[in-house]
């Protein structure tokens, strides 16, 4: 008799246990399901927003080749990137990589008082060639744009880099701007939707606290 009593003691708590596990279990599952969906949602944001931050200015690399006359490379590179700078939306770099920079190529020869400097504007682009495996293969080439020669006393250095950025800006640089306009416009757009969809998804879990408690 006795045994009977414990093994049905024993039977119902584990019954209870039981009982109780499936009570638990689905709001537990449901809460990690909303969970996970947040941390998707939230990263999904922020890949757009890096998307958004690659396309809101525009990369240009000043690259001066060597000449006798250091002192006059210095001061092209010094007005070059001065009035680069002004633009307020370029962003100078040490090298012609990513995709999009323009390389700025100066060449500068000088014969007493007076100087030609030969400005080549190139951008690096890329294309991709299929070996038949999986991935295609990305091709790095530097695309020649556009380019300018000037002839100057060296005592309107200033005005002659003055003028040659001013060139760039509107030969190379207002179209590069667009382009940027339209590569911001639809994760701009994603991010709006999926920051409704995050509220939705927060507001969710914030109920399913309250009924848990």
């Amino acid at each position: 008799m006795k045994k009977l009593v414990v093994s049905v003691l024993v039977l119902s708590l584990c019954l209870g246990l039981a009982a109780e596990q499936q009570t638990n279990t689905p709001l537990g599952s449901e809460k990690e399901r909303l969970l996970e969906l947040e941390r998707q949602t939230k990263e999904r944001i922020r890949s757009n927003k890096n998307w958004i931050k690659k396309f809101e200015s525009i990369k240009v690399w000043v690259h001066l080749s060597k000449s006798d006359d250091d002192i006059l490379n210095d001061r092209i590179l010094s007005f070059i990137k001065r009035e680069l700078r002004k633009l307020g939306d370029v962003e100078l770099v040490n090298a012609g990589e990513d995709y999009g920079t323009y390389i700025v190529e100066i060449i500068a020869v000088s014969s007493g008082n007076i100087i030609a400097v030969s400005f080549i504007f190139n951008k690096v682009v890329f294309h991709y060639v299929d070996t038949g495996e999986d991935k295609p293969i990305p091709i790095r080439e530097v695309r020649f744009e556009s380019a300018k020669l000037i002839l100057s006393d060296k005592n309107d250095l200033g005005l002659l880099c003055e003028e040659v950025v001013a060139f760039f800006d509107e030969e190379l640089l207002d179209s590069a701007r667009r382009i940027n306009k339209r590569f911001r416009e639809v994760p701009k757009r994603l991010i709006e939707t999926t920051e409704e969809e995050l509220r939705e998804v927060q507001s969710e879990l914030r109920m399913l606290g309250k009924a848990d408690s």
